[in-house]
């Protein structure tokens, strides 16, 4: 038992800081993860927001139409759109979130609606 002992003081302090060491990874690595997640939420809420003030823009421009205001320009709808994006993410508890990158994915959603576009379907010029 006498031989041991010296033997154990000599491993602990190495066993508790390689423990300590693992442990410490352990927790960055779960930590990450969980703003990784995180992001994906927000950037799908982000996505579904879009959507959401994409319609809200255009409804707009229908009631200025039915409203003899003439049609609206497309910065006034893109402004629309952004500001309703804006406003649900303020409203869900995201802040901070950048009016171009906004406007960005506004833009890239309207792009993937052109007709021919990311859809497979032949456009008119290629009949």
């Amino acid at each position: 038992m006498e031989a041991i002992l010296p033997v154990l003081e000599w491993i602990m302090p190495i066993a508790a800081t390689v423990i300590t060491i693992l442990l410490a990874a352990l927790a960055k690595k779960y930590i990450g993860k969980l703003g990784v997640e995180r992001s994906e939420k927000v950037d799908a809420m982000i996505d579904r927001y879009v959507s959401i003030g994409v319609g809200a823009a255009n409804s707009a421009a229908k009631a200025a139409i039915k409203a003899k205001q003439g049609e609206m320009p497309g910065e006034s709808k893109k402004a629309t759109a952004v500001k309703v994006v804006l406003d649900e993410l303020e409203q869900s508890g995201i802040k901070g979130v950048a009016e171009e990158l906004i406007s960005a994915r506004i833009e890239a959603l309207l792009e993937d609606k052109e007709p021919g576009k990311s859809t497979g379907e032949p456009d008119s010029t290629t009949v």
